[in-house]
């Protein structure tokens, strides 16, 4: 037989490489690197002993080994023809199959070769040597494997391969064993591998395309070289394909597998190449290298790997492994057009790559190929116009939320990407027709590239603007009027609201017609009036639409006598008789619709009874005689005083108040000052009708009370005085409508200098002023008089109280919002007034003060101490607010103590509230208290955790002192602030008191959410206003040694937390720079309180 060489028969497999079908599998990219070069023909290649490379080098006739990476290179022998299979047997001895010389050699561990068979066999080429150190060599040609003893003999076929009737159509080349002795023969010109056990029995294992080699690896598995695909496919022993590796250019002949997963395999050229793994960008400065076995876990030296075919250069700044990755980050970008990109790895000696379960470390490897996945951006698509109406807002313009994208380097090459646009140009204003063109910045992935800075774009065009029409109008209220109003009087709107075609509102001035049916005044019933709406440039009205409100005239009611109109002193000499005081026959009175009218009166026989031969004063009461024109339900009465002069002619008038028809009373001569508990005739008491109203006047001697100061102070010199004086005025007729107590500006001054408290006591009401209060000094200034004639200046101090109809009023006001009230209203008011030596006089109010001045009422029997809640102070509109009240007993009653920084008019109410949504929060007792207090007021939306804004703290901080006044009348200082805005009024107040102010820019940001360290600044100065001052030290916190607090803010933080007013979110934890809640706010208002001495706890 004619033997062909291999040589002829590699060239004609590259010949049929053109002639077979593309790959049926997808492939591993080919990352591998050529680790030794200069061989002549590299065929066969296992892994020897102390993990060498063997390799069969066909052409050069030799066998030479290497270390793992290539490096170490050395030939075994050369003593050998045309090598191609070669294995180790259980000695060490290197087997080989000579090919031309078509013999089996054995090589040992000197090099000394012996021919183990050398007759009989033909151009020979796999070989393995199995568990028993049998030898089995492969006949290419003759399609026979050959079995024999390891000193070559038994020599003998094991098994014929036989396709169809010809031999010698099988072409079997490359060969492997497992650890069961199973061969697996690599048939390249049937395209296939045969597996034959160990009887000798054959069976197709797997189809491969022009198969020159069959191995089995290290790990277990089959792999197999494909000329035609140029791949390496790796099968598990049932035949399934795992995987396949692509050798990119490389025609691979033998391959072998080491136990780490590394794929090492010859060329028919010159090469040894071995593939570790793969490698991909992540993103533009990162890269995934995936080997083919796993690592020890953890960093490795970033100096190790470095990168080639980048056009940054790129260094490596971070080396993390996982398994069988290994992550690297870079310090410059790799971009789309870097299309050559390889990675190398070198030992360095610092964390070098170790095989996971093993001490192995990992070969160095170089040029690993790295798959670029980084994507350009080509060109943004296209936009259509985008069409608005007039006064559409920026918000509504529908702009595309993503834009079309073509990318390189990428498949698919059209994707889309998320817009963000800019605010047109010109700048979008959806009320000015016209086109506005929108740029937007591309929102990409870190994959993606963008080196031009490409942008969407789109245009909006504004249409011209289209006049819009009434579509319908405004509900209006009922308007219900007293029988009688006039229709000037009704109160019809000057203005009405109405919906626009636009969705939006409007209103305008309207015209009213007379009313359907007519409107009369004085017949009961419902009068429908259509108002026309003026005409505008801003809307159209073509349905001409009218505007419509419903009149409801009631049924007439009949008045009711309100107040009697004051009836002038009426003055009879001594002796004159009943008969002859001349008491008038009829008397005039208002009724409740707003009129006056009058009657026959019925005169008693006055109070005490009348005696006209005694001299004073006697109060004759007068019943009203009935009628069809009026009721007395609180059967008012008529009152006139009849002065009775003495035996000696005129009296004069004793009285120090005066004013319109009035008459002098009898003189109380018993009237006593208690100045520090010792009681002192320095005063005299007088009680006087004017205008109808009773009054008594306490008038203090300047003279004498100045002499008992005097003595007083003198006598306590030098003796341990107490901390404030006390003047006590006990005013004994308690039963007028007011109450005034006059003070000489002289002594009011001596009572300032000494620190004295002056005590007016009325009854059941109380009312304690310091002296300092009354400002003598600065309203001596104001009125231009001289210290040397503060003697002209009196100081009045009234104490008024309300007439049944206005107690009614407000009992009724406060019944409608769930209170009750406990005391009838007391209005305190503070004067002084100046004579003039002309006789003419100037007065001055004193209606605010720098500390808490205290009023006290006496609750009336009957009342408990738990249904009273606070004390309320009433604005001239008659709405009230809640100031700081302390309720206490003494000798069996129960007193409210009302603390006020201003004057007006005050009571005490029941109002107890529940707020729901604190209910079981730790909060609850502290909310519903203030609730109850009304310093919460707007409890239904209570969120105990949300945070605090600016605004909302400043209205609970007045309201909580008592500064809080619905008619407040101020001016907006701050940039930000409206009058209509829901904390106007208590921003405005807290500044006016100088808890807060606003930023350099002149705004005041009601909104911003408050933290805890403001909020402590701000309750230093509260404390200060209600004269509160905690232990230095007590708190336990060293706000100076706390670095995180601002330098300015410590004094302020320090006071607070001393006075035990604001406490920390835990025992070492202030929490100062977080924000301050609703709740928090509330216990700390509450704290304050009660700290100094403003409410009960």
């Amino acid at each position: 037989m004619k033997k062909i060489s291999l040589l002829l028969v590699t060239t004609m497999l590259c010949m049929t490489l053109f002639l077979t079908g593309g790959l049926a599998y997808a492939v591993v990219p080919y990352s591998g690197e050529v680790i030794a070069l200069g061989l002549n023909g590299a065929m066969g290649i296992i892994i020897g002993p102390g993990e060498k490379i063997y390799v069969s080098d066909y052409s050069g006739n030799k066998i030479v080994k290497m270390d793992k990476d290539g490096s170490n290179l050395t030939t075994v022998t050369t003593n050998v023809s045309q090598p191609v299979g070669i294995a180790f047997d259980s000695s060490g001895n290197l087997i080989v199959a000579e090919h031309s010389g078509q013999k089996i050699a054995s090589i040992d561990l000197v090099g000394n070769k012996t021919i183990l068979k050398g007759t009989g066999l033909g151009l020979m080429t796999g070989l393995v040597v199995d568990s028993n150190d049998k030898i089995y060599a492969a006949d290419y040609t003759n399609g026979k494997i050959y079995k024999m003893d390891a000193d070559g003999s038994n020599s003998a076929v094991f098994t014929t391969f036989l396709i169809g009737s010809t031999p010698n159509s099988t072409s079997l080349i490359g060969m492997g064993i497992d650890v069961n002795d199973n061969l697996y023969i690599a048939d390249q010109r049937n395209n296939k591998i045969v597996k034959v056990d160990s009887s000798g029995v054959q069976s197709d294992f797997a189809s491969v395309n022009s198969p020159y080699w069959a191995s089995v690896g290290k790990d277990g598995y089959v792999y197999v070289s494909s000329a035609t695909d140029k791949s390496i496919q790796k099968f598990d022993l049932s035949g399934t394909k795992i995987e396949t590796y692509s050798t990119e250019t490389y025609t691979p002949w033998g391959t072998q597998v080491d136990t780490g997963g590394s794929i090492y395999f010859t060329s028919n050229s010159t090469s040894v190449n071995r593939i570790l793994g793969y490698a991909d960008t992540v993103d533009r400065i990162h890269v995934k290298i995936t080997l083919l076995y796993d690592m020890v876990n953890g960093p490795a030296d970033p100096s190790a790997f470095t990168l080639s075919g980048v056009s940054s250069n790129p260094q490596v700044i971070s080396a993390v492994v996982s398994g069988s990755v290994i992550d690297l980050t870079l310090d410059s970008n790799i971009e789309s057009t870097d299309t050559a990109v390889k990675v190398s790895y070198t030992k360095t000696g610092t964390n070098n790559l170790v095989e996971q379960g093993t001490s192995t470390e990992v070969d160095a490897f170089s040029n690993l190929s790295v798959k670029n996945h980084i994507v350009s951006v080509t060109s943004v698509g296209t936009l259509s116009t985008i069409h608005v109406d007039n006064g559409t807002e920026l918000s509504a313009v529908a702009l595309p939320a993503t834009v079309s994208i073509n990318l390189s380097n990428s498949t698919p090459s059209t994707t889309s990407a998320a817009v963000v646009w800019d605010g047109g140009t010109p700048a979008y204003d959806g009320n000015t027709a016209g086109t506005y063109t929108f740029s937007g910045a591309l929102s990409l992935g870190h994959d993606v590239y963008n080196p031009n800075n490409l942008k969407a774009s789109v245009s909006v065009v504004v249409a011209s603007p289209v006049m819009p029409t009434i579509t319908t109008m405004s509900a209006i209220n009922v308007i219900t009027v007293p029988n009688g109003t006039v229709l000037s009087a009704v109160g019809l709107p000057a203005t009405v609201s109405f919906s626009l075609s636009n969705s939006t509102t409007s209103s305008a001035a309207v015209v009213w017609d007379g009313g359907t049916p007519p409107y009369e005044g004085n017949t009961a019933g419902t009068y429908v009036f259509a108002g026309t709406i003026a005409s505008s440039s801003d809307y159209l009205n073509p349905n001409n639409l009218k505007a419509s409100v419903n009149v409801v005239v009631a049924s007439p009611v009949m008045p009711t006598i309100t107040t009697m109109s004051a009836i002038n002193v009426i003055t009879v000499p001594n002796g004159t008789v009943l008969s002859a005081v001349g008491l008038p026959a009829t008397v005039s009175f208002s009724l409740s619709n707003s009129t006056t009218s009058s009657a026959a009166v019925v005169w008693d026989g006055g109070t005490p009874p009348y005696e006209g031969n005694t001299a004073g004063t006697y109060v004759f009461a007068g019943t009203i005689a009935s009628s069809s024109d009026y009721l007395n339900p609180n059967n008012l009465k008529a009152s006139v005083n009849v002065v009775v002069q003495s035996s000696g002619g005129n009296d004069d008038d004793k009285s120090s108040g005066g004013g319109s028809s009035s008459s002098s009373g009898a003189v109380i001569d018993n009237a006593m000052v208690e100045v520090n508990g010792v009681k002192q005739k320095v005063s005299n008491e007088a009680r006087t009708i004017e205008n109808g109203k009773s009054k008594v006047k306490v008038i203090i001697d300047d003279v004498s009370m100045q002499k008992v100061l005097d003595e007083l102070l003198k006598t306590a010199a030098g003796s341990q005085t107490p901390i404030r004086n006390l003047a006590t005025i006990n005013v004994q007729d308690t039963t007028a409508d007011s109450t005034v107590i006059g003070l000489n500006g002289a002594t009011v001054k001596q009572m300032d200098q000494n620190k004295f408290d002056i005590l007016i006591n009325a009854g059941n009401k109380t009312y304690r002023i310091p002296a300092e209060e009354l400002t003598v000094d600065a309203i001596a200034s104001r009125l231009a008089v001289a210290q040397d004639n503060l003697k002209s200046i009196q100081f009045y101090i009234q104490l008024d109280h309300f007439t049944t109809a206005e107690q009614a009023e407000i009992t009724q006001k406060i019944g409608d919002n769930n209170g009750k009230i406990m005391v009838p209203p007391t209005q305190f008011k503070v004067s002084a007034v100046v004579t003039r030596n002309d006789g003419t006089t100037e007065t001055v109010a004193i209606d605010t003060f720098k500390q808490y001045v205290k009023r006290g009422f006496e609750m009336p029997e009957g009342v408990n101490i738990s249904d009273i809640t606070t004390g309320i102070v009433f604005d001239p509109e008659r709405t009230y607010n809640q100031v700081p009240t302390r309720v206490y007993t003494e000798n069996g009653k129960i007193y409210a103590e009302i603390n006020s920084l201003t004057n007006s008019i005050y009571s005490v109410i029941s109002n107890p509230i529940t707020v729901n949504s604190v209910e079981g929060h730790w909060s609850e007792s502290t909310v519903n208290d203030m609730a109850s207090r009304l310093i919460l007021v707007n409890y239904d939306q209570f969120n105990a955790d949300q945070n605090v804004t600016r605004g909302e703290f400043a209205t609970y901080m007045v309201r909580a002192l008592g500064l809080y006044r619905s008619d407040a009348n101020f001016e907006t200082t701050f940039t930000d602030i409206k009058k209509t805005d829901q904390n106007a009024i208590g921003i405005a107040l807290a500044s006016h008191w100088g808890f807060v102010s606003g930023y350099e820019d002149g705004s005041f940001k009601p909104n911003s959410e408050i933290t805890r360290e403001e909020a402590m600044v701000l309750f230093s100065k509260a404390m200060e206003l209600a004269n509160y001052e905690g232990i230095a030290g007590s708190s336990g916190f060293k706000i100076e040694d706390n670095e995180s607090v601002s330098n300015w803010s410590k004094p302020y933080i320090q006071s607070v937390l001393d006075g035990k007013v604001f406490v920390g979110r835990s025992d070492h934890d202030l929490g100062l720079k977080e924000n301050l809640t609703h709740a928090e706010t509330l216990a700390a208002l509450r704290n304050l309180l009660i700290k100094a001495g403003l409410i009960n706890e």
